[in-house]
């Protein structure tokens, strides 16, 4: 599929779905950081919201040729992990080779370590304590993307189960702030 197919807005698409789908259509090439990031967002977006087309825009995200940047690889492996998540979670074996694929293409090891975690919660702090809600939102996506990417490259680590409740909550603060009182199908985690 298409992966531009992905991009027209759609009836039900909360705001900031709809602020991301117009950048994607603005900058379709994809290999380069803003529209890898673009389309993690719609791929964390889709995942939290359960959305029907989800798993085609990861399967077309997955196929994507790899000739991309270092700042485009962090995003698309974000979005490769949410992919990882879906699949372990339905027992689908392809998991594993997400996740060997993103070893062999390579991250910052200090990932499995927390560091950005930890970075990335401290900036989601400052952004409550001053009650700017769009800060909110942009630290909250790229918490639920390192949480998922951590759960999914180190799912021995002894703390899984309290990173499973910290990306809980991440996901509803997320869900939250963008969806409000939007219906929002259960199910994604």
């Amino acid at each position: 599929m298409n992966i531009s197919s992905f991009f027209e807005p759609e009836i039900d698409d909360a705001r900031i779905v709809l602020g991301v789908k117009k950048r994607l259509r603005g900058n379709s090439n994809c290999a380069k950081e803003k529209g890898a990031m673009a389309l993690y967002l719609l791929s964390l977006y889709w995942h939290i919201a359960n959305h029907r087309s989800v798993d085609d825009l990861l399967d077309s995200i997955a196929d994507m040729d790899c000739g991309l940047d270092t700042n485009a690889w962090t995003f698309v492996s974000m979005a490769l992990a949410i992919k990882c998540r879906r699949d372990r979670l339905r027992d689908d074996p392809s998991a594993a080779l997400i996740v060997n694929r993103i070893r062999a293409r390579g991250f910052a090891p200090e990932r499995l370590q927390l560091n950005m975690v930890r970075i990335i919660e401290q900036n989601l702090n400052g952004a409550i304590k001053i009650g700017s809600r769009v800060s909110q939102i942009g630290w909250l996506e790229m918490l639920c993307g390192e949480l998922i990417f951590v759960t999914e490259l180190s799912p021995s680590s002894s703390s899984l189960s309290a990173l499973e409740i910290r990306l809980s909550e991440a996901i509803d603060g997320l869900k939250s702030l963008v969806f409000g009182n939007q219906k929002v199908l259960q199910g994604a985690t």
